[in-house]
């Protein structure tokens, strides 16, 4: 670790409500770097926060205390996943398919993997997938590098691999244009998912019922030289997963990952078409609503009865009713950011952009309660 003195300054942004009037906490620490903070991450237990900044690649702070764990830790690497346990962190260069594993508590390195990159944790914290050029993927022990399983099937790259909730399955995706479903205690191929012509995004529901698919635009090299170009056939499909009985299939759509979101319960599912967003009933594929607005939808309220909507272009921020597709308002003062999330308890509507500016607003009235100036230096935790 380098000796060298660390301006420490995180900063806890929150608010309260007392007899119906907004108020601010003070900040109990503040994390500040002396260059640009590009990426914030959390550990699960939000014990450790790991900063990367263009003054250092990777540093690892404990919350409580802001004390520094570990920092200079992966320069060309970047942040890949946490272990659902908090003991472990990811990192992954994906130009040079290496990975490596550290100690969250210490900074230790206790896995270098060359030619893999690690895409998930399990569930228990125990085993990650990778995946590799060579089109397999394998199962391995974190403590002791042992593989559990290597897994064949895919004829091209792996884009993405996830553990089910339950830690029994991994979920694939690949530009092949399928989704494959492999059993990890027997290394099994449990389902193979066709239907698309190009490389696949892929999204579960909360409840791990269903998933969507959709296929991407776009082009790459397997070595360089041939460039191999994909475009998307333009249709979501939801799938019910036990079965993979495909329920339906939703056309004229944007394909992208990040536009199709599931409510918290699952029941509906929004996808962005173009200059509509769409809510639908995900177990009958039937539409529920179609906003006419020239944005996208930025999230479901905690309890999924409510639905933010935004244009960045015409800077107007909505919140609609999910049954009814009612408009309830536009919130005051939106200036523009694409990160639009609810708080946990649904009171608060928060919207963030490129820039570091934070907005929340009060959900029933619609009144802007805050609005930060912009900072990249210092780190704006809610």
């Amino acid at each position: 670790m380098k000796n060298r003195n660390h301006a420490l300054y995180l900063v806890f942004l929150a608010i309260i409500f007392t007899n119906g009037f907004a108020q601010e906490i003070e900040p109990s620490l503040t994390i500040k770097h002396v260059d640009n903070i590009l990426s914030v991450y959390f550990s699960p237990d939000e014990k450790y926060v790991v900063t990367i900044s263009n003054d250092d690649p990777t540093t690892i702070w404990e919350t409580s205390t802001g004390k520094l764990i570990a920092d200079n830790l992966t320069k060309d690497f970047t942040v890949s996943k946490f272990s659902p346990d908090g003991k472990f962190i990811s990192f992954s260069n994906s130009n040079t398919e290496f990975s490596k594993i550290c100690e969250l508590s210490t900074g230790i390195l206790v896995q270098y993997l060359k030619g893999e990159l690690v895409e998930d944790f399990s569930p228990d914290g125990k085993h990650i997938v990778t995946v590799a050029k060579d089109k397999t993927l394998k199962i391995r022990e974190i403590t002791t590098d042992k593989i559990i399983w290597n897994l064949v099937g895919h004829t091209d790259y792996i884009r993405s691999a996830k553990f089910f909730q339950n830690g029994n399955y991994v979920v694939t995706s690949s530009y092949d244009g399928t989704v494959k479903i492999w059993d990890v205690r027997t290394g099994k191929l449990k389902q193979n998912i066709a239907g698309h012509n190009a490389f696949v995004f892929y999204k579960f529901s909360p409840d791990g019922e269903y998933f969507v698919t959709s296929s991407g635009s776009g082009g790459r090299s397997n070595d360089g030289k041939n460039y191999k170009q994909f475009k998307s056939d333009g249709v979501v499909k939801i799938w019910e997963t036990v079965s993979g009985k495909l329920l339906g299939t939703l056309t004229n759509t944007y394909y992208a990952d990040y536009a199709q979101i599931f409510s918290p319960d699952g029941k509906y599912i929004y996808n962005d078409a173009w200059q509509n967003v769409r809510i639908w009933e995900t177990a009958k594929v039937s539409l529920l609503h179609n906003y006419i607005i020239t944005g996208w939808v930025g999230s479901f309220s905690p309890d999924g009865k409510l639905v933010l909507t935004y244009s960045e272009q015409d800077k107007v921020l909505k919140i609609w009713e999910t049954l009814t597709g009612k408009l309830i308002r536009d919130y005051e003062g939106y200036s523009g950011g694409s990160n639009i999330v609810f708080d946990q308890s649904g009171a608060l509507a928060i919207a963030a952009d490129w820039d570091d500016a934070i907005q929340i607003w009060e959900t029933v009235t619609g009144k802007l309660l805050k609005a930060t100036s912009k900072n990249s230096k210092l780190l704006k935790i809610i």
